[in-house]
């Protein structure tokens, strides 16, 4: 038996706990919420840098601000090393949420999560 049927036989039979079935309920209906806000703003992401002239932007803002380095060889004390790894993962975050908000767009599933993990 899959893990997915034994799940699916869990939610039939329900917790027996009136709370617990309300707060799913709410988990549930927030979730869902959560979904169609990222769809809405895929959709707002998609439509702007969908078109060829907004793919472009994208390469080049992929380029320039995921691709590149993280080395900075102007820094020269352990603060300065730990700001600059903080920004450069900033503007890696961005990028990602485009990129995700181009896949959500065209109907893909997203690759990247923020933080860098895959």
């Amino acid at each position: 038996m899959k893990v997915s049927q034994i799940a699916a036989m869990a939610r039939a039979q329900g917790t027996g706990s009136p709370l617990l079935e309300a707060a799913n309920a709410m988990r549930d209906e927030q979730l869902a919420r959560m979904r169609e806000q990222i769809a809405a703003k895929a959709s707002v992401i998609g439509k702007a840098l969908g078109t060829p002239d907004g793919l472009a932007a994208f390469e080049a803002i992929f380029t320039t601000y995921f691709l590149r380095e993280d080395v900075s060889l102007t820094c020269t004390t352990i603060e300065q090393v730990a700001l600059h790894a903080a920004r450069r993962q900033g503007q890696k975050d961005v990028v990602i949420h485009l990129l995700n908000a181009l896949l959500i767009h065209g109907g893909e599933q997203p690759v990247m999560t923020l933080g860098g993990t895959t």
